[in-house]
């Protein structure tokens, strides 16, 4: 009893705009803490800005820490352009838009909310557009390859295959000594794989096409359409599919804050939903990593 009280106090909470403001912000800063830029000259003043403005209210909520986040993190993108994730992309256009928001104040949620929904829009508008259209993706090589190689996806293929920990790992050693050009792997081989296997990369292309695809449409519907709660649905489900099967946090989290910037007073259960994936995402993320450099 005491707890679902607590839970009820803690949703009403929620529906107050200063609390989702505060809450976005600091997760907005977390992101940058657990994923800014690599370079080190980069990453300490934005670890630096960052933990200052998690304990100081008026750093937070001013558009010069912002704007300066948005310079750092997109320089550390332009600095390793060839190499830089595509969430980092996504977390520099963040910052910027955060910045906007503080600078004007009294329509700062509004316009989160605006550049959130556009951002949702392109990402997953041009990824489903890209995947789509491009052959070599739509024929399940890619995510065939990826189960069989990739070790974030070893557990997965595992579980829901005929193929063990062994061979996956097999695999995995095959293409390693490949990319390290040792003179005995001139001599073809080949990686372990089953039918099982290839029906999965089959589903797996089509779903995240038709995911993808799906939340670029809903969210570009009007903004009362009565496909509102929908766009929200698909996101979590997005998320739930995706990143507890492929830990790739950045982008995970992101697409987390973008959703809570799309929440309105009557959404307050989202809105926990999507602070709830945050922290799950990140806790898988963490812990596969952990498990990677065990093994």
């Amino acid at each position: 009893m005491e707890s679902a009280a607590s839970a009820k106090h803690w949703a009403s909470e929620i529906e107050s705009p200063e609390v989702r403001w505060n809450i976005c912000l600091a997760l907005s800063l977390i992101i940058v803490l657990l994923n800014g830029p690599d370079a080190w000259f980069m990453r300490g003043p934005s670890l630096g800005l960052a933990i200052l403005a998690l304990v100081s209210a008026r750093l937070r909520n001013s558009a010069l820490t912002w704007l300066a986040l948005a310079i750092i993190v997109g320089s550390g993108v332009v600095y390793d352009w060839a190499t830089s994730d595509n969430h980092k992309w996504l977390i520099g256009y963040w910052m910027l838009a955060t910045a906007c928001a503080c600078w004007a104040k009294q329509d700062r949620q509004e316009i989160l909310h605006a550049n959130g929904r556009n951002l949702l829009i392109l990402v997953m508008g041009l990824a489903a557009f890209y995947k789509a259209t491009t052959p070599s993706y739509l024929s399940g090589d890619f995510f065939e390859f990826t189960l069989l190689t990739d070790s974030r996806f070893h557990g997965f293929t595992a579980l829901l295959t005929d193929l063990n920990s062994w061979h996956l790992e097999e695999n995995r050693s095959v293409v390693m000594q490949l990319l390290l050009g040792s003179e005995w792997d001139l001599v073809p081989r080949s990686l372990h794989r089953t039918e099982s296997v290839r029906w999965l990369a089959w589903f797996l292309t089509w779903w995240t096409v038709v995911i993808e695809g799906s939340i670029a449409l809903v969210f570009a519907l009007p903004e009362k359409s009565r496909w509102h709660s929908l766009r929200h649905y698909l996101l979590l489900t997005f998320a739930v599919t995706t990143y507890m099967v492929a830990p790739v946090e950045g982008f995970g989290c992101m697409l987390m804050l973008l959703g809570m910037a799309q929440c309105q007073v009557k959404d307050r259960y989202f809105f926990m939903a999507y602070v709830v994936a945050f922290a799950l995402i990140q806790v898988v993320g963490q812990m596969a990593e952990t498990m990677w450099s065990i093994g």
